[in-house]
């Protein structure tokens, strides 16, 4: 309904009651009318005389000016067949006329007197898009907006046609309806949320959007790696063929078995291989080359016969191959050699001889041992310690020691020992001595041992060169 429209029908419905109230204040005055009954009812202007004696028929709220004794009349009395038809109808609402009018409370209403005239309008400078009346909640009539609730539903059985136009459209809320855009349409994307304006967002929805997503969703189960749970249900795997890769069936161990065919059904077939069946097999391979008779061919090599007692035929088997620097302290080993496992025996010896030269300065001691143990150090057994104290003068005077070592079993070994000298300067004051023998038990010969020669001396005044030195099996 448009605005004009409330206009005209409030304007009247306000004007009523304020020309109708009996004894009043009458702001405004219409025109006097009068009813000529006839064929038909027609309206004319009418004169009201000077005294309410006779009153011309009037309907109800029907009034008249009487200018000589500027005084208003009203109908206002018992109707009679829709008329006020005796004098007691009539009565005088207001002397001397009103100059001048106003709408109290009904600011919307505009009145202007000229001579009996009374002029209702419209006000100007209202707000926009309002209506005189009752809107939403109040009850008495005053602008206001208009709400869903004042606007009459229409069926749409009874045609309605045409276009709402956007503007007209409210914007959406949480809890009401409202208008929305249009969007275009985009490759894996679904409207995500839509704005308080009506506009729609779009966004391309993730595994963690699905309300049944797994964790397959976002990780490519396609590639073995990233399975890292559970075990896939046999009926799942392929059988193999020739060509293809599928599943297989457990076999048991069988003594000296091994598989060699998988069937299409993945079931594996084992057999016991032979000689013929490996790759690099001998003749010896079926042959008993531990029997001499069965070896008809070839020279065994002398690094397969077995160690000899004391690890090998007699004679040297080691030697210095050059002149040592002058030695001191600490503890230097002079020569040794590696004793090859479980081939010492009870008779077993070996002679250790020396040839030095000494140059002292001073009476120090000098310790000349022979070890034997695992490590080549200073650290194994000292089978035999031979001790001599130092002339106080001497320049390189000659020397030489000499041990003899016998295995009294494979754990004993007992060791004597005799150091020449030339003179009585150097390494020694006099000519010769001959050490005590020494005994030693505990001792292991099932491993690889070291039996060595070791020399020092108390301190860097006096010191021994040593020009050869060597290790000689007597007796295996």
């Amino acid at each position: 309904m448009r605005r004009e429209l409330w206009g005209v029908a409030l304007l009247a419905l306000f004007a009523w009651p304020i020309l109708a109230q009996r004894g009043g204040p009458i702001t405004t005055v219409p025109s006097c009318q009068q009813t000529v009954v006839g064929s038909a009812a027609v309206q004319q202007p009418c004169a009201c005389p000077s005294a309410p004696t006779t009153f011309p028929l009037a309907i109800l709220g029907q009034q008249c000016y009487n200018a000589s004794a500027t005084t208003t009349y009203g109908c206002f009395g018992t109707v009679t067949g829709g008329r006020c038809a005796v004098p007691g109808d009539w009565a005088a609402i207001g002397g001397g006329g009103a100059t001048s009018c106003s709408a109290p409370g009904a600011n919307w209403l505009t009145c202007t007197i000229s001579g009996g005239s009374l002029t209702l309008g419209a006000a100007t400078g209202q707000t926009s898009h309002q209506v005189i009346g009752t809107c939403g909640s109040a009850t008495s009539f005053a602008p206001c907006s208009l709400v869903a609730g004042d606007l009459p539903s229409i069926p749409l059985a009874t045609g309605v046609t045409g276009t709402l136009p956007a503007a007209n459209l409210p914007t959406p809320t949480a809890s009401t309806l409202g208008g929305i855009e249009s969007i275009t349409s985009a490759s894996h994307n679904w409207v995500a949320y839509i704005d308080t304006s009506g506009a729609p967002h779009q966004s391309q929805p993730a595994c963690g959007d699905l309300s049944n997503a797994a964790n397959s969703c976002s990780t490519d189960a396609t590639n073995a790696s990233n399975i890292t749970a559970g075990t896939l249900p046999a009926a799942q795997l392929p059988t193999p063929t020739a060509s293809t890769l599928g599943g297989i069936e457990s076999l048991a161990s069988a003594s000296h078995k091994w598989i060699n065919a998988i069937s299409t059904a993945g079931v594996p077939a084992a057999t016991q291989p032979a000689c013929g069946d490996l790759s690099n097999a001998a003749t010896s391979c079926s042959t008993d080359a531990t029997n001499a008779s069965n070896i008809s061919s070839g020279t065994l090599g002398a690094g397969r016969l077995p160690a000899p007692a004391g690890g090998g035929p007699p004679g040297g088997v080691a030697a210095i191959p050059s002149v040592t620097s002058g030695i001191n302290t600490p503890e230097t080993t002079i020569v040794s050699y590696t004793v090859p496992a479980n081939t010492i025996a009870a008779g077993t010896t070996y002679r250790v001889v020396a040839y030095g030269t000494c140059t002292s300065s001073a009476a120090n001691v000098s310790t000349v041992k022979i070890r034997f143990g695992s490590t080549g150090t200073a650290s194994d057994t000292a089978l035999a310690t031979l001790n001599v104290t130092s002339a106080t003068s001497g320049s390189n005077v000659a020397f030489s020691v000499e041990f003899y070592i016998t295995f009294q079993s494979t754990t004993t070994a007992e060791v004597t020992a005799i150091l020449h000298n030339n003179g009585s300067t150097g390494i020694y004051t006099a000519l010769q001595i001959i050490m005590a023998p020494a005994n030693t038990t505990g001792l292991t010969t099932t491993s690889n041992e070291v039996l060595q020669l070791s020399y020092a001396s108390a301190a860097s005044t006096t010191t021994s060169t040593f020009q050869t030195a060597t290790i000689e099996l007597l007796k295996p």
